[in-house]
């Protein structure tokens, strides 16, 4: 069982602290804050299962946001106060011991997280407890891990994305995506001949989503907001190496 209680702050980047018009912003403060985390953590005696969960809570101060006059000019702006409260989760389960000939097993990460404007008033608009944008309400990743004592390995992972609000006003939200992945790779050892290939599918399903979303995007010469950069459709890779 761990605790833990610190504070830090982050300071604005040079391009943050820079006006539309070139000059030093010298009312941009630093964003600091005070994070509290309870966790426990545990591995079995044979090594067959790992555990790691903790809940915390960081109250941050002078929140470093990003402002845009145009999709190529920004800057950096403090806003106000705000409360990140979240539980995560990791483990990973042996299922056939690393002894046997085909080992395998299962990696599963997850996050929850609730992060709220606790004191925010932009250009006369108050966003008080309202939740912040851009960061998804929950995330999983788990993997399924097969391997082999002669050189063979497969990996199928699994992501899922939860939905996140566009905006400070909460009036934009984009749904919640999952995507799939396969991995294979295979290494050949002869004498001081190394050989490694790897090959496998990234989105399986060709889920059509957003890899990246800009919040609070502005809308320029009558055109819609761009919330969304989208990720890629379904793709190939493979990759051969050799070592002497």
């Amino acid at each position: 069982i761990y605790s833990s209680l610190s504070h830090g702050f982050s300071a604005p980047s040079v391009e943050e602290t820079l006006l539309p018009e070139g000059n030093i912003n010298p009312d941009l403060a630093p964003e600091t804050g005070i994070n509290l985390e309870l966790g426990i953590r545990y591995r079995s005696l044979n090594n067959r299962l790992f555990m790691d969960a903790c809940i915390y809570n960081i109250w941050v101060n002078n929140l470093l946001v990003t402002r845009r006059e145009s999709e190529e000019v920004f800057y950096g702006d403090n806003a106000g106060k705000t409360q990140h409260s979240g539980f995560e989760f990791s483990s990973k389960v042996q299922m056939i011991s690393e002894n046997r000939k085909f080992p395998i097993s299962i990696n599963v990460n997850y996050n929850l997280i609730r992060a709220v404007f606790t004191d925010f008033v932009d250009d006369g608009q108050d966003y008080t407890n309202h939740t912040l944008p851009g960061i998804p309400h929950q995330n999983i990743w788990t993997s399924l891990d097969v391997s082999s004592t002669f050189g063979a390995s497969m990996s199928i992972q699994y992501q899922f994305v939860g939905n996140q609000y566009l905006n400070d006003a909460n009036s934009e939200i984009y749904g919640a995506y999952q995507l799939l992945h396969l991995k294979m790779a295979y290494t050949l050892n002869v004498k001081s001949f190394t050989m490694d290939f790897t090959t496998g599918v990234r989105n399986i399903f060709n889920e059509h989503y957003a890899a990246m979303v800009l919040v609070n995007a502005p809308s320029f010469g009558g055109s819609n907001p761009r919330y969304y950069y989208p990720g890629m459709p379904r793709n190939y890779f493979l990759s051969l190496g050799f070592s002497f």
